[in-house]
């Protein structure tokens, strides 16, 4: 008997008070028992690997475990294209689920990759491995088809909650971050208990194992002495200040990751992962080099130089402290761009940390106290600003850290920070309030696969197009006279690109039509409307030319067109 049985019509399947205790509030505490326990092997085979390693350089180890997971890649065991939160964000609004396959080879391909010191961090293959048992224990206990989406925000909680030892945090994160302005709220009670559950299993697997032979701890980050920074509207305006400098390293971060990524996905699989390998041990080998007059760390891990930092701050480290930040984002770029499985937590609060302390520094009268609470303070505005989850990253920090005496800074250095970031984020896969809507009314679409693009579409005869070979100042005055915003641009009856008419007024009169367009996002007139609006949200895009399999243009579509075509069904 499925969990769903005794449900009889539509209306009880609502996500209301009752849905949430009598179906997700069961299944939560099964994911979470399920994924606490994967979690705990987890970082036990990370910890393993990394104390098997322990004596060997750094570099070597690294190069090591960079060069057995291109193996893996090579043996099709491992898969670039499956990595990161971004995957796990498409998935969901895409209403597919995860292979429990991939969640099993993320296991043991990020694990090398983690537990020989490759510079990323754990929540990206956590997610990923916490989705994929959800989608295979969702099927288990017969929870509908369409609902098994909602059911990974249950798994991402449950995943980065074991791991981090993070529950609440972390259950905020999971319900933050698939939108950059929203939230996946009606989860969010499921969230929490799928986290609580598997941070304490998690955490009682790990003591037990501590008791018997090996030695292994869930201790986060640890500071040399309290952190202390007493609240005072000069603090609070130094907090806003800070984020205000750390929102605009973290948009200097995100646009590196994107022209990084964009550089290198012309490449296949394994060029672009040695190309990120090597990156990154020329980052690291910089890194070590810059740290030879202050300390040999054997194991360059993320905390260590934080650690280190703090305890011996002093203004003759500034420097190398501003190199290991710079370094941090590049290899880190490198490895996560390329398509090493792993994720950015750990990388960006090492970012935020080494600011936090290279800010403290610069102020007067800073001890090792307020020095490492304007770490941890970095930590989470750093965070903030490279993931757009400001609720979350103020959680996570203060879980993490076991600091709540420091709420009030970082929560106004996170809306600093969030305000001075811009709107993208790393995690390519987010999505927007305004797609968020759109998406609410495809849920009204799921029965209705036989509308098609071309019952909605603008056809051919009333589309306004512009030819490859035109100049701009030929074309201008009749674009703009039409009142539309984008057109197709062909060449001879195949379309070969769309030209947006901001784009034109700023060209050269001079200039080729073609010039100025952008590769087109190609919809077929048989396609239905549910794929094809994914296909363009995916894509970001509001129009996109409807072509027959010559790429003839056949009219134009746009995701309001489809909208419409829905509410009308």
């Amino acid at each position: 008997m499925g969990i769903l049985d005794a449900y009889r019509n539509e209306s009880e399947m609502a996500e209301g008070y009752g849905f949430q205790v009598r179906v997700w509030f069961p299944f939560s505490i099964l994911v979470g028992s399920i994924v606490g326990t994967v979690m705990a092997l987890f970082y036990i085979f990370i910890f393993f690997l990394a104390s098997v390693f322990d004596s060997v350089f750094p570099l070597v180890r690294v190069l090591l475990g960079g060069t057995i997971v291109i193996g893996l890649v090579l043996l099709k065991i491992e898969k670039p294209k499956q990595n990161g939160i971004s995957y796990v964000i498409k998935k969901k609004h895409q209403d597919r689920e995860i292979s429990p396959s991939v969640a099993r080879n993320k296991f043991l391909s990020s694990g090398i990759a983690l537990g020989t010191g490759l510079p990323m961090g754990k929540e990206g293959p956590a997610l990923i491995m916490g989705s994929g048992i959800t989608s295979w224990l969702a099927r288990l206990v017969k929870i509908p088809k369409d609902m098994r989406s909602k059911a990974m925000t249950l798994g991402s909680a449950a995943s980065t909650g074991a791991l981090f030892q993070a529950p609440f945090g972390s259950a905020v994160f999971a319900a933050e971050v698939p939108y950059k302005e929203d939230a996946d709220e009606p989860m969010m009670m499921g969230a929490f208990l799928a986290s609580v559950t598997s941070a304490v299993i998690a955490k009682t697997i790990v003591e037990m194992v501590n008791k018997t032979w090996f030695p292994v701890s869930f201790t986060y980050f640890v500071i040399p002495e309290p952190a202390t920074l007493e609240v005072t509207i000069f603090t609070s305006i130094l907090a806003l200040v800070f984020g205000a400098i750390v929102g605009l390293m973290g948009r200097g971060f995100i646009r590196f990751y994107y022209l990084y990524t964009d550089r290198v996905e012309k490449f296949d699989d394994i060029p672009r992962l040695l190309i990120g390998l090597l990156v990154a041990l020329l980052s690291l080998g910089i890194g070590l080099f810059l740290l030879r007059d202050a300390l040999f760390i054997p194991h360059i891990s993320f905390y260590s130089q934080i650690l280190f930092f703090i305890t011996n701050a002093n203004n003759q480290l500034i420097f190398t402290m501003i190199g290991i930040l710079l370094l941090q984002i590049v290899a880190t770029t490198a490895v996560i761009g390329s398509g090493f499985p792993g994720g950015i937590f750990g990388p960006s609060l090492t970012v935020g940390g080494l600011a936090g302390i290279i800010f403290a520094l610069l102020l007067p009268n800073s001890t090792i106290g307020t020095i490492a609470a304007w770490s941890i303070v970095g930590m989470s505005a750093s965070h903030t600003a490279t993931t757009k989850t400001p609720i979350a990253s103020v959680l996570l920090i203060l879980e993490i850290t076991g600091l709540p005496n420091l709420v009030i800074p970082i929560v106004l250095a996170n809306l600093s920070s969030y305000a001075f970031s811009g709107s993208d984020s790393l995690y390519k896969g987010q999505i927007t309030s305004r797609n968020v809507k759109i998406l609410s009314e495809l849920s009204k679409f799921d029965k209705k696969e036989f509308f098609k693009v071309k019952e909605v579409m603008t056809p051919k005869e009333n589309v306004v197009s512009v030819n490859a070979d035109d100049l701009v100042s030929n074309v201008l005055h009749r674009l703009i006279s039409s009142g539309k915003r984008d057109f197709p641009v062909l060449k001879g009856n195949e379309v070969i690109g769309m030209v947006n008419l901001q784009i034109l007024k700023k060209a050269s009169p001079q200039s080729l039509v073609a010039q100025c367009s952008s590769p087109p996002v190609f919809i077929g007139a048989d396609m239905n409307g549910k794929k094809a609006i994914f296909q363009m949200l995916e894509e970001d895009v509001e129009r996109a030319p409807v072509v027959d399999e010559n790429r003839h243009l056949l009219g134009i579509v746009s995701i309001g067109d489809i909208v419409r075509g829905i509410s009308e069904k």
